[in-house]
């Protein structure tokens, strides 16, 4: 629920309902967390819980809006062995946003066609190949 990823919370609720596929009706889902006032947690426990889930999924859907994260936007980790440094990068295409990490980058777009572009750009820098992991383009 807390793992530092864009998904983590949709990853945990599928998780759950997997889980409460496999108690049944009947059974009991115990979850062991460090935040039980987390709102999908209180969405999966509140009596009509169907709604309520729905609920939390158009809820992060407009927080995921205004943060510009996917679906309205792609998100792009580029890291590098731990033993070699990022290269300097050239100049990225207009609308593509970048962030340096401890051994990288991470880039943002709207537009995927900026985003390829950009990633071209990055595989054709000398030195030592990146890990490219780009956030699923479906939900």
């Amino acid at each position: 629920l807390l793992a530092p990823r864009v998904d983590a919370p949709r990853e945990f609720l599928a998780l759950a309902a997997r889980a409460a596929r496999a108690v049944g009706a009947g059974g009991l889902l115990v979850v062991q967390t460090r935040v039980p006032e987390h709102p999908l947690l209180a969405a999966l426990g509140a009596s009509d819980a169907a709604s309520a889930v729905r609920a939390w999924l158009e809820n992060d859907l407009e927080v995921r809006r205004g943060l510009d994260l996917p679906p309205f936007s792609e998100v792009v980790s580029v890291t590098y062995p731990a033993s070699e440094s990022p290269p300097p990068l050239p100049p990225l295409p207009p609308g593509v946003s970048c962030i340096g990490t401890e051994r990288g980058f991470v880039l943002r777009s709207t537009s995927s066609t900026a985003l390829d572009v950009a990633l071209e750009t990055v595989r054709a820098l000398p030195g030592p190949l990146p890990r490219v992991v780009v956030d699923p383009r479906r939900y």
